[in-house]
């Protein structure tokens, strides 16, 4: 047996290594050890790459865009309610509160990498955004120093801390995440809101028809919870401009407003889960399971008319208010673009997301139609 390393330099390897890959690179670090120099440049060298492939492993970008717009209106509402718009349209206000949500994923990413997949506290989810709240604050530091102008009002960042407690902690206790899948997988796999696969036709008996009914349902409520939360916070930035001062910012508060009932209405119209048959009707269940999955499919394939053109118009126009009236001031646009990227991007996401649900609907209801023919 070879020389061991010290019991020093491998506890603190060991905090830095993430719980669910510690015993791996602890063992390989352990095996390679010559001596404490050596040891201390193979930690150097192999930590980081093991902590980016934890971070990939366990991001779900759908829940990023989630958290990410939830931190940034955060510290958007909270700007706006303590100092009226002000910082936010004529100090680069968008552009400065940027900063500290990127440290705050950050937070969270890290916060999701270093979980130890066998304790899992039920405070996890108020635990991890107040790490991404307090996380927030680390980049003020260092602004101070060297860029004083792009620092956030200290009073802006607390608020907005707060607010972002409750709405990242209410996500992620509402949508916990589903296991550890690498970006790639959630870019070319199943989403896990339809990972029940396709059958062939003659392995569907009819108590499976009824499961997969049942599971559709519930699913299908969870999705639209989701994006009813999306609506909500659409609503709030539309209620907070409509008390600014000026008409043009309450006459976009207006038109969010809008908007935001107007995509309420289309997803009850088109996306709520419709009663199930009775149980004892066992025949009804694959007729109703077909017509449901053809309407879900119906309502996702038009989303982009009925949901996310109007949530990204209403969000343009909420960081649009002052800018369009002042087209002259380049200023203003620089401003607002971290704001308008990130609502682009997740709508992008969001309609890829749609379009593969809606190519695995499809396959589902062909199964039907093929078990529903005479043989």
């Amino acid at each position: 047996m070879g020389p061991a390393p010290p019991r020093v330099l491998e506890a603190v390897v060991e905090l830095l290594t993430p719980p669910a890959c510690r015993e791996h690179v602890l063992g390989d670090l352990h095996e390679r050890y010559t001596g404490p120099r050596q040891y201390i440049l193979d930690a150097l060298r192999t930590l980081p790459w093991v902590i980016a492939s934890r971070v990939r492993r366990t991001m779900d970008p759908q829940a990023l865009l989630m958290e990410a717009f939830a931190l940034y209106v955060s510290f958007l509402a909270a700007a706006w309610r303590l100092n009226g718009g002000l910082f936010l349209y004529e100090q680069d206000g968008f552009l400065r509160l940027a900063i500290p949500v990127v440290a705050a994923l950050l937070a969270l990413r890290l916060a999701d990498a270093y979980a130890n997949p066998a304790k899992q506290s039920p405070l996890k989810p108020i635990l991890d955004a107040a790490l991404a709240a307090a996380f927030a604050f680390l980049p003020q530091a260092a602004l101070s120093v060297f860029v004083p102008q792009w620092t956030a009002p200290g009073w802006i960042l607390l608020t907005g801390g707060g607010l972002s407690v409750l709405l990242v902690s209410t996500l992620r206790m509402l949508f916990p995440a589903r296991g550890h899948r690498p970006l790639a997988a959630w870019w070319n796999a199943p989403h896990p809101e339809r990972a029940e696969a396709s059958v062939e036709a003659t392995e569907m008996p009819q108590d499976e028809i009824r499961r997969k009914a049942q599971t559709l349902e519930a699913r299908t409520r969870w999705r639209n919870l989701k994006l009813l939360a999306v609506v909500l916070v659409i609503a709030l930035l539309g209620w907070s401009s409509l008390t600014a001062q000026p008409a043009g910012r309450r006459f976009a508060g207006g038109l969010i407003l809008a908007a935001a009932v107007y995509v309420i209405y289309q997803l009850h119209k088109r996306g709520w889960v419709r009663a199930a048959p009775p149980e004892a009707a066992s025949t009804a269940w694959l007729d109703f399971y077909r017509a449901e999955l053809a309407r879900q499919r119906d309502a996702l394939r038009t989303i982009w008319w009925w949901y996310l053109a109007p949530i990204l118009g209403a969000l343009v126009v909420f960081a649009a208010a002052l800018p369009l009236p002042h087209v002259e001031q380049p200023g203003l646009w620089r401003n607002i673009a971290p704001f308008v990227i990130l609502s682009v991007v997740w709508c992008l996401a969001m309609g890829i997301l749609t379009r593969r649900i809606v190519r695995q609907l499809q396959g589902e209801i062909d199964a039907v139609d093929a078990l529903k023919r005479p043989r």
